[in-house]
């Protein structure tokens, strides 16, 4: 089973990769990592741009509500 951590890195990674048109530097930046990081991360999960957000804004992604 999957640790609750990991599910929301793979999320947040997600959500950038969208919320940037799949530029992974501007995601790295949003999610403040180094593009290297996030490369081996995006490997790790295998997420990729999936063109699903294009129109939300570009900025932080928000962390889910835990309420």
């Amino acid at each position: 089973m999957e640790k609750h951590g990991a599910r929301l890195e793979r999320h947040l990674i997600q959500l950038a990769l969208d919320r940037t048109g799949g530029n992974k530097t501007q995601a790295a930046e949003l999610l403040e990592l180094s593009p290297r990081a996030l490369r081996y991360k995006i490997q790790e999960y295998g997420v990729g741009y999936t063109g699903s957000s294009m129109e939300a804004p570009v900025g932080r992604p928000e962390l889910p509500s835990m309420r």
